[in-house]
């Protein structure tokens, strides 16, 4: 052993005179030799006998199989959220929840009221569970979980990946809020494509919300607007605020109440998405305050019932959504509720769905399967502008459907697939 050691012992000015130096290069390592005092560090480690080296590894051994399941265990609950079913489940949540409320609304009916009272009070709950009345620019969904391990990447932060698989939730619950009565008769939202532009990363264990809005539609799709945003910590500066380069219209609702026609430099798809958005604050937020905007997604959708395509416009009166004025002023914009019901709902709706007036879902199955196509109703009688009431209801001919065109000539460009990009072929 003393033997071995011995050429080990030697000083760094013997190393040295082993090392050319006259080369420049031979410096950098001496100094780290020197710096560092590695030598006495070797001598120890070769001083240890091999046979307790082993006796020591043999030992942490059954100490490491121990601690292989609470490994197993804590890795399983750290990504619990992406195991077998779980997808599955939390879609289907919302769904358990409606169908649970409507189990106990049908339970407390039949147990205090006869069958004749029960028809009526399950219609109003049916009814107040409908958005009738909700403005598609103003209406506003929300969506509220966190980022877990199975969500994020190796940086501690949100991964690309995981955004699509959170926006299917927030699909779902939205689907739910705007069309139920579209969904109870066997439709369903069929997705086409996501846009998504990230602004700014999610961290680990950050929670968030994501913001559903209607962005526009057309004859066939629809585009849902998300927004991921976190509550913005007031004792932190946020040094991405305003810097991000995207559509004015993905972030602030139009104001449909001024009295002329969308600004196109407003709406503008080149002049907002590659340009910068100076004036525009991405923190505020009327319904979630001091919010952080994070990452904009647009999904365009279609309607199925079956095969059949049913158009946005059809689904959006039948669910009680409106974009048409009551008030003498073309400009004006209704605030319809449920205790001021727009009419394309109190006239039209209503023969389709409720069975005290005279409808049913099989009734509105085959209306959703094209009996709308056989549905002719002229305005004020004249025959030279003939709309039906549905789109009397979505605002056909006023200003606020010019808003719409602008906001569906954005949502195109975003992703639109081959309406999109055929002016670029």
């Amino acid at each position: 052993m003393a033997s071995a050691l011995k050429p080990l012992t030697r000083s760094p000015k013997s190393i040295a005179k082993l090392i050319n130096l006259s080369s420049r290069s031979s410096r950098l390592p001496i100094r780290i030799i020197h710096s560092l005092n590695v030598l006495p560090l070797i001598q120890i480690f070769l001083r240890i006998p091999f046979a307790s080296f082993l006796s020591f590894l043999s030992s942490l051994i059954p100490s490491f199989i121990s601690f292989l399941p609470h490994l197993f265990v804590s890795l399983l609950i750290l990504n619990s959220r992406s195991l077998p079913f779980t997808w599955t489940f939390r879609v289907l949540w919302c769904v358990i929840k409606v169908r649970t409320r409507y189990s106990a609304a049908w339970a407390r009916v039949w147990a205090r009221y006869w069958m004749r009272c029960s028809k009526k009070l399950m219609e109003f709950w049916l009814e107040s569970v409908t958005p009738v009345g909700a403005h598609p620019f103003e209406w506003e969904g929300s969506y509220a979980t966190w980022v877990g391990f199975d969500d994020s990447d190796f940086n501690m932060h949100m991964s690309n990946s995981s955004y699509p698989k959170v926006l299917d939730f927030a699909r779902t619950k939205a689907s739910l809020e705007l069309f139920p009565q579209f969904l109870r008769v066997g439709g369903h939202v069929a997705l086409s494509s996501t846009h998504f532009q990230f602004i700014q990363e999610i961290p680990l264990f950050s929670r968030y919300q994501i913001l559903t809005s209607i962005g526009a539609w057309d004859e066939k799709w629809c585009y849902l607007i998300f927004r991921f945003v976190t509550i913005e910590n007031k004792y932190k500066n946020n040094q991405h605020s305003g810097s991000a380069n995207v559509p004015r219209i993905l972030i602030t609702p139009p104001d449909l109440n001024k009295h002329h026609s969308p600004d196109p430099v407003h709406f503008s798809f080149s002049s907002n998405l590659h340009h910068s958005q100076s004036g525009v604050n991405l923190n505020s937020h009327p319904t979630v305050p001091d919010s952080k905007l994070h990452t904009i997604a647009v999904s365009r959708i279609c309607f199925k019932v079956g095969r059949i395509t049913v158009p946005p416009a059809i689904v959006f009166t039948t669910n009680g959504l409106s974009l048409s004025s009551s008030s003498p002023s073309p400009f004006a914009v209704a605030k319809f509720s449920h205790a001021n019901p727009p009419p394309s709902w109190t006239e039209h709706g209503l023969y389709l769905i409720a069975k005290t007036h005279n409808g049913d879902e099989a009734k509105l199955r085959e209306f959703y399967r094209g009996a709308w196509r056989n549905t002719k109703e002229a305005t004020d009688g004249k025959d030279t502008n003939k709309l039906e009431w549905w789109d009397l209801a979505m605002g056909i001919g006023t200003p606020a459907d010019d808003t719409r065109k602008a906001r569906l000539e954005v949502c195109r460009m975003l992703v639109g697939g081959m309406e999109g990009v055929k002016e670029m072929c």
